[in-house]
C-alpha cells in the first residue's frame, strides 16, 4: 500500500507537469494561428496597395483629391464643419445619417406607446376649413374675363 501511495504521488507531479505543458502548447498553437491570420491580412493589404485603382481611391478618400476635369465638393454641416473632404466618397455623411436615425423597432415601440396614451385635448377638436382653390392657397386672385367663368389672365399686347 505504501509503495502504491509513493508511486501515485510521484506520478501525480508528472501528470500535473504534463497538463501544464499541454495547456501552454494549446495557447502557443492559438497564438500561432492568430499571427498567421494577421500575416495573411497584411499580405492582402500589400497586394491591395499594388493595385492602381485602390491607390486612386485612397487618395480621393484620404486627401480629397480629384482627377483633372472633375469638380470637388465639400459638404458643410449647419455649424460650418466640413462633413466630407470633397473626394468621390462621402463616408462621414453616411455614417452620421445612419447614427442619427432610430432603428425600426424604436418606431414600432413609439407607435405602441402613442396608441396606448390619451390624445391631447386640443387635437380632439377637428377643424373644418372651407375649401379653397389652389390660386387662393398661394395668395393669388382670379380675374374675370366676361361671364361668370374665371379665365386666364390676359394682358394687352403692344400694337404694331
Amino acid at each position: 500500500m505504501l509503495v502504491l501511495a509513493v508511486l501515485a504521488v510521484s506520478y501525480a507531479s508528472s501528470v500535473r507537469a504534463w497538463l501544464n505543458q499541454r495547456s501552454e502548447h494549446d495557447a502557443l498553437r492559438a497564438q500561432i494561428s492568430e499571427q498567421r491570420a494577421a500575416v495573411a491580412e497584411l499580405e492582402q493589404t500589400r497586394r491591395r496597395w499594388r493595385d492602381p485603382a485602390y491607390i486612386e481611391a485612397q487618395a480621393r478618400i484620404r486627401f480629397s483629391w480629384v482627377m483633372p476635369g472633375e469638380t470637388g465638393y465639400r459638404v458643410i454641416d449647419e455649424d460650418g464643419s466640413v462633413l466630407s473632404g470633397g473626394g468621390a466618397l462621402a463616408e462621414p455623411v453616411v455614417e452620421r445619417a445612419a447614427a442619427e436615425q432610430p432603428e425600426w423597432w424604436e418606431f414600432a415601440w413609439d407607435s405602441v406607446v402613442a396608441a396606448g396614451s390619451e390624445p391631447p385635448a386640443e387635437s380632439t377638436k377637428r377643424r373644418v376649413e372651407p375649401k379653397r382653390t389652389p390660386l387662393e392657397r398661394i395668395g393669388g386672385t382670379q380675374r374675370q374675363s366676361g361671364g361668370d367663368r374665371p379665365g386666364p389672365r390676359q394682358e394687352a399686347l403692344p400694337q404694331q
